[in-house]
């Protein structure tokens, strides 16, 4: 008995490989194709870059920023319903918010608060330091046209004693122009400006109350809170 092989039958194999052919490029058609590129977006509320240092007035400190669980990453989230945070998938910030928000808040305490501000890695010896956390930072469809809602935490610290100042949650809401990430981008950022004039009114009037009247010597310190 012979068992005969396809190279017995040429004609045959050239049949079944021209009907292979086009399978095997319509498989690989179907398969993975390159990931759709991400549109990223900054924070930039007002130029930062010629925000000049003043010359008078007691030197903050200004902290790297912290963010709640789910606002750490690049993602841009947004929800569509209450206690649900969705990420769009094909938009998102350049870098971390918190990240971006640190030269925004030296930028505002210098310029509209009028105060020697210093990001932290700055060695210079300061008399206040601000801490600060995102606590929100949302696209909501809950309504329409949807809105951004950025909130910052921001705490007052006396550098030397570690005492508490003051602390104070600001919030801003801003309707976006269209109902896209795009329009996310540009509410957050006219919110973002919005805090950053609260909190840097917050931290002029804490100066020049301490400034007016400073603490009596030997007074006690209060501990300085963990943030949430």
């Amino acid at each position: 008995m012979k068992v005969r092989g396809m190279q017995g039958h040429p004609r045959r194999a050239a049949v079944i490989a021209a009907l292979l052919v086009p399978l095997l490029g319509a498989c690989a058609a179907l398969g993975p194709g390159p990931a759709p590129a991400v549109a990223r977006y900054r924070l930039a509320p007002a130029p930062v870059a010629h925000a000049a240092l003043p010359s008078t007035g007691p030197v903050i400190a200004v902290d790297p920023p912290a963010a709640v669980p789910g606002l750490g990453g690049r993602g841009m989230a947004y929800v569509t319903q209450r206690y649900r945070i969705a990420y769009f998938a094909r938009h998102g910030w350049i870098a971390p918010p918190a990240r971006m928000l640190e030269p925004l808040l030296v930028a505002a305490l210098r310029r509209r608060g009028g105060l020697r501000a210093v990001p932290a890695s700055v060695a210079v010896a300061a008399g206040l330091r601000l801490d600060t956390r995102i606590l929100a930072l949302q696209q909501e469809f809950t309504a329409r046209p949807s809105r951004e809602r950025v909130a910052v935490r921001a705490w007052l610290i006396d550098a030397r004693s570690g005492r508490l100042v003051a602390t104070r949650v600001f919030t801003a809401v801003a309707p976006a122009p269209q109902d896209d990430p795009y329009g996310g981008v540009q509410a957050a950022n006219r919110a973002v400006a919005d805090v950053l004039d609260a909190l840097a009114a917050f931290c002029r009037a804490q100066v020049r109350a301490r400034v007016a009247a400073p603490a009596a010597p030997g007074a006690a310190a209060s501990p300085r809170p963990t943030p949430p």
